[in-house]
């Protein structure tokens, strides 16, 4: 269902707070925590005990999902045996011209040597 009018002017002024992308942001890290532990079978006691933390605290962090320090995130990637990945994107209304790649190029040189065989880069 499509919102319509004044609704629809709210919600697309609304996306665009602070606040709003903060709450998204931190319901896709809780989104991905649960994944993670539902993969691994790994439940929120068992979390708790390999954090040194109590259940108690980790169902609060985990219903909440606000405050998670970075700290605390990489306690529980390890605790769960992952890495944890950040990348900055651009905002989907940005327009290509304002857009700079800063992924790493080959040369070409370098390119066309290990296409043709003659360098092998370990």
């Amino acid at each position: 269902m499509r919102a319509h009018g004044w609704f629809e002017e709210e919600l697309e002024g609304a996306r665009d707070t602070f606040e709003y992308k903060l709450e998204g942001l931190e319901l896709d890290l809780t989104e991905k925590i649960l994944l993670t532990m539902e993969e691994k079978n790994v439940n929120r006691a068992e979390l708790a005990k390999r954090l040194g933390v109590s259940k108690a605290s980790i169902s609060k962090l985990l219903n909440n999902g606000s405050n998670l320090p970075i700290k605390r995130l990489l306690a529980i990637a390890e605790a769960l045996q992952c890495e944890i990945r950040v990348d900055f994107a651009p905002t989907l209304h940005q327009s290509e011209e304002n857009v700079v790649d800063y992924t790493p190029k080959p040369r070409a040189k370098e390119l066309n040597r290990n296409i043709a065989g003659k360098e092998i880069h370990g």
